[in-house]
Parts: C-alpha cells; sequence; structure tokens
C-alpha cells in the first residue's frame, strides 16, 4: 500500500503565508515542520501529509484570525 498525501495547489500556500505577513521560516516552526520541508511542500515537490497539511492549516488560521482549511491550500 502506497502512501497517502495531499499536493498544495500550485502557490496557495505561498499566497496565504504572505498575505498573513509571514515568513516561511515563521510558519514552519508554528507547524512543526523543517524549513526544508515546508519549501518542499509549498513548491508541490513533496506531498504533505495528512498531519503536516492540518499543522499548515492551523498555522496559517491562528496568523491570519479567520479561517484557513486544508481544502484552501491542498488539491483533495
Amino acid at each position: 500500500m502506497g502512501k497517502r498525501g495531499v499536493t498544495a495547489q500550485r502557490g496557495k500556500i505561498r499566497a496565504t503565508r504572505v498575505e498573513a505577513g509571514m515568513s516561511a521560516a515563521t510558519l514552519a516552526k508554528r507547524a512543526q515542520l523543517s524549513h526544508g520541508h515546508l519549501s518542499n511542500v509549498e513548491r508541490g515537490v513533496r506531498a504533505a501529509s495528512p498531519d503536516v497539511a492540518g499543522r499548515i492549516a492551523a498555522a496559517l488560521t491562528a496568523a491570519r484570525g479567520e479561517p484557513v482549511t486544508i481544502c484552501d491550500l491542498f488539491a483533495v
């Protein structure tokens, strides 16, 4: 059985992060990811596990003060 994950919609994570005034390093820290892992997910090089996708969405929700869902960021 293969690993499952979700692929980021091109540019959506980065655009949402920039809109929230957050650096990639800050988002990575808040989502408990390495900067490299976040970068790969943002660029669509690496699929995100459901757990990682949820942590990214939660960190962006906290930064923006309004809900950001996994469906807003990832092609599910």
